[in-house]
């Protein structure tokens, strides 16, 4: 598939998934981690335990990790935690 063809798979499906109800939040992680996956697809596994391999899950965790380091951004999710 090319470049464009995932742009409009990408925005036909976001439309479609918030129409269904989803929030917008959770479809935009979902869709990013699915279409992550899909752009560093390397071919198929040999074995059920490469399907993890892929480098996205490296990167999500590494971006987790850096927000997490801001002290800002540590402390609105602490009193957000703290006040539900």
């Amino acid at each position: 598939m090319t470049n464009p063809e995932v742009a409009i798979l990408m925005l036909c499906m976001f439309i479609m998934l918030v129409l269904l109800g989803f929030p917008i939040a959770f479809t935009l992680i979902a869709m990013g981690v699915g279409f992550g996956y899909y752009a560093y697809y390397d071919g198929p596994p040999e074995i059920f335990s490469e399907i993890f391999d892929n480098n996205i899950f490296y990167l999500l965790n590494q971006n987790t990790l850096c927000l997490i380091c801001k002290k800002i951004l540590f402390s609105l999710l602490a009193i957000a935690l703290l006040s539900a």
